[in-house]
């Protein structure tokens, strides 16, 4: 498993003032999802490499609003299982395709 981060807060003065982005990434080696059972092989996901993009910057004069940017698997990968069996090829079980995801929000508070 590997989780690694790179984020920016912003400075004291200027556009930066309220400001926090970050790049996110994250990947998980195969893991076992469902048990075989006699002629039935294990199933394993396969490693999804993921990939997001955040950031909110607080403004106003009471710092009282929020507006927030999130982009979610940016490498577009697929989510995926298969198949593993002892001398056999890796045989396609699941894959799905979640795109990628893009959210905007805008928060105030009274």
């Amino acid at each position: 498993m590997i989780n690694a981060g790179f984020s920016y807060t912003g400075g004291e003065k200027g556009f930066g003032k309220g400001l926090e982005a970050g790049f996110y990434y994250n990947i998980q080696g195969p893991t076992l999802q469902y048990v075989g059972i006699v002629d039935r092989p294990d199933v394993y996901s396969v490693p999804f490499h993921s990939l997001n993009f955040n950031a909110n910057k607080v403004f106003g004069k009471k710092q009282q609003m929020i507006i927030g940017f999130k982009v979610t698997n940016i490498l577009n990968d697929k989510r995926e299982m298969v198949f593993k069996s002892y001398k056999a090829k890796d045989a396609l079980f699941q894959s799905l395709s979640p795109g990628t995801g893009f959210k905007l929000r805008f928060t105030y508070s009274f």
